[in-house]
């Protein structure tokens, strides 16, 4: 039987002995795992964040919460690696897309990581543009940073299909995890729309970063 707190209770922990004791020994793990790990431990994750494109502290904070070590960025396309206009990715009078800043540098310095791409794209089941144009606007950033790119998912279906494939469903993000054998628990995800975040925890991925905060824009 559910005991709710009554009249007076703080909304804290619970005041019996076991909880208060495994509350007591969480906060315990937690301070010895991050106070003064041995240099090698530190410098290890240094690396590995280094490698991701994040800082220590929050490639150590996913470390500890799911005991996995990060391997794999999904990147939203439009907003976070292309500039949009009216909810569409943006592209000049010769059709070209336009990285945002701080992209082309960033992505080129990821090392050791597996890194997708993800994008929702109507206009295809709209009549807006072709399947080949939508697998372009993925190429044209590939080109532009350097074929780092691992592998991509495009949605084409209508906003109201209710494909699973559709962000903020998680149909592309599992799709590239069992199609390259990866891990939700060591995959983060790179977005800038509450559809992003939506579909990250819809996958149970690691992390979920905003772009402005990935890519420094703050």
């Amino acid at each position: 039987m559910i005991r709710y707190p009554g009249i007076g209770h703080n909304q804290g922990p619970p005041l019996d002995p076991e909880s208060r004791w495994r509350a007591h020994s969480w906060r315990k793990a937690q301070e010895k795992a991050w106070s003064n790990p041995p240099i090698e431990v530190v410098r290890s994750r240094s690396r590995w964040a280094r490698e991701l494109g994040l800082s220590y502290r929050a490639y150590t904070a996913v470390l500890l919460d799911r005991g996995a070590h990060l391997e794999t960025i999904v990147f939203d396309l439009g907003g976070t690696l292309v500039r949009v206009a009216a909810d569409e990715v943006y592209l000049d009078a010769v059709g070209q897309v336009e990285l945002l800043p701080g992209v082309a540098e960033k992505l080129s310095q990821l090392a050791n990581c597996k890194i997708f791409v993800i994008t929702n794209q109507a206009g295809v089941a709209e009549g807006l543009m072709s399947e080949a144009q939508a697998h372009d606007l993925v190429a044209q950033v590939n080109a532009q940073v350097g074929g780092k790119i691992t592998d991509y998912r495009i949605c084409m279906d209508a906003k109201d299909s209710g494909s699973e494939f559709r962000k903020p469903r998680p149909g592309m993000v599992l799709d590239l995890l069992k199609t390259h054998g990866l891990s939700r628990h060591g995959t983060f995800m790179v977005g800038d729309s509450e559809s992003d975040r939506g579909c990250a925890a819809a996958a149970d991925l690691a992390s979920f970063i905003w772009a402005p905060d990935y890519f420094g824009w703050r």
